[in-house]
């Protein structure tokens, strides 16, 4: 889980390059960029869009000043590889705190894919 003032950081970067304001060089070449086209793109969809648990998650929150979470966003580039387990794991944290998980993949011009995704038992 990454620090509370961390995200607040980054949310004024995402803001700042929104809003064209003057911008430090070092917030711009440490900012996840798949992360940042899938939140601009949310942004423009309407939706309310806060930094979530990691350096590649996002949260999406029902309306504006509500507190309560909707989903959890897991944004990946289509170059890079990604573990089961590690999918499994973040699956399962979305059900415990009982949000909708949706997958974000980003490919190279930036195009974005949303799959919902959700854990399934299956009987014998």
């Amino acid at each position: 889980m990454s620090d509370p003032v961390e995200n607040i950081k980054e949310e004024q970067v995402f803001q700042s390059i929104i809003n064209k304001e003057g911008l430090n060089k070092n917030d711009i070449l440490n900012l996840n960029w798949d992360r940042f086209v899938v939140y601009v793109d949310l942004r423009q969809k309407g939706k309310v869009v806060q930094s979530g648990y990691n350096d590649f998650t996002l949260i999406l929150k029902e309306h504006k000043g509500e507190s309560k979470n909707r989903s959890l966003i897991l944004v990946v580039s289509e170059s890079s590889k990604l573990k089961l387990d590690n999918l499994l794991e973040i699956i399962s944290r979305s059900k415990s705190l009982n949000l909708d998980f949706f997958l974000a993949i980003v490919d190279k011009y930036g195009d974005i894919t949303y799959y919902n995704m959700s854990e399934t038992r299956l009987s014998k």
